[in-house]
């Protein structure tokens, strides 16, 4: 009786009710994929009636009692997070964090979805991270900042490169972007630094020369990086990352990126998605040499190539030296060698489904 008159009062636009009669249903019955599915009805009519606060609970009350199946219990999960984004940040973050601890121990209920919103929520947490990585800014206290900085970059770094092991295209391709923003922040975070107020019009030129030394091993480190992203290209794998990692191309070699005259077939192929990828592969060839040719969605699987950093802040141990003229060179404590920050690199390639 419960379940018609449940069913009158939906086909009458009376959600509200509906939900109602809905959530009774799950307490009166003993069957569990029964009330699975009136708990998840329940939630949805409540959210057609516009009271997501009753959907919310209701959607609470599943993923309490039902942690099993695995993936319709994420499921669940990611929408009461959605529900949560815009309002409760940090409530949020949290549900994210749920979702990520739930799959690394699914075990043989792991699924490729459960990858895919594990992933989802592991790249929402690190770009956390790198918010407060690129907040950082290199003025006075200019070592106390700069080791913030490195401190973070490492973090940041290794969580990004953790993101290549749910192999899913997306993820990856967003990582591979992230991890080239980081080369890219700290090469500019040098070069924008705030300058020491004691030194002479030489002794300046001279620091500056020295930051543009220590930059430029970043700043080539973001351009390889965003590369790696568009050899998924040739491929047939293109989505808003690889896109976002050619425009930042543009502007950081637009001898060879920034040539809106011509026609590039990498943009024609924006509608092609294959993130069916296998290990061991070997690199796939230079996106650069692929933008002549037009790209077609291969029917075999495809190897996205990882990118993971190469250096560690940790190593940093030598100071960079800045000397008045004719006078002994002596130790400037204000900046540190550019090559001994980042992270370890450990290439290998990850096998996206």
């Amino acid at each position: 009786m419960t379940k018609k008159i449940a069913y009158v009062y939906r086909e009458d636009g009376k959600f509200t009710l509906a939900a109602g009669e809905y959530e009774r249903m799950e307490t009166e019955s003993q069957d569990d994929e029964v009330r699975r599915e009136a708990l998840l009805t329940a939630a949805e009519l409540h959210e057609k009636a516009g009271d997501n606060a009753k959907a919310l609970l209701v959607y609470r009350r599943y993923v309490d009692h039902f942690p099993h199946p695995v993936e319709a219990n994420l499921e669940t999960r990611n929408k009461i997070a959605e529900s949560l984004k815009k309002n409760e940040r940090e409530n949020y973050l949290a549900e994210l964090k749920q979702i990520i601890a739930i799959d690394a121990v699914a075990g043989a209920e792991r699924t490729p979805r459960t990858r895919y919103l594990a992933g989802k929520g592991a790249l929402v947490l690190a770009g956390e991270t790198f918010g407060q990585f690129t907040g950082i800014k290199l003025v006075e206290p200019f070592k106390e900042n700069l080791d913030k900085k490195k401190g973070l970059m490492k973090v940041v770094t290794q969580q990004f490169s953790k993101l290549l092991d749910y192999e899913v295209g997306e993820v990856t391709s967003a990582a591979t972007f992230y991890l080239a923003e980081i080369y890219s922040d700290f090469s500019l975070g040098l070069k924008e630094s705030e300058r020491p107020k004691d030194l002479t019009a030489l002794e300046l030129e001279e620091y500056e020369l020295a930051l543009e030394e220590q930059a430029y091993p970043f700043e080539e480190k973001a351009i390889s990086t965003h590369k790696s992203n568009l050899e998924l290209v040739s491929r047939g794998v293109y989505n808003e990352w690889v896109d976002k990692s050619l425009q930042k191309l543009a502007v950081l070699v637009p001898a060879r990126y920034n040539k809106p005259e011509e026609e590039s077939p990498v943009i024609g192929s924006a509608d092609h998605y294959l993130y069916a990828i296998e290990r061991h592969e070997p690199a796939v060839q230079k996106a650069e040499d692929q933008m002549k040719e037009k790209v077609d969605v291969p029917k075999e699987p495809v190897t996205a190539v990882e990118q993971e950093p190469d250096m560690d802040p940790a190593d940093v141990q030598e100071e960079v030296n800045m000397a008045k003229p004719g006078q002994d060179v002596k130790t400037h404590n204000l900046v540190k060698k550019a090559g001994e920050i980042g992270v370890k690199s450990s290439p290998s390639e990850t096998a996206i489904k």
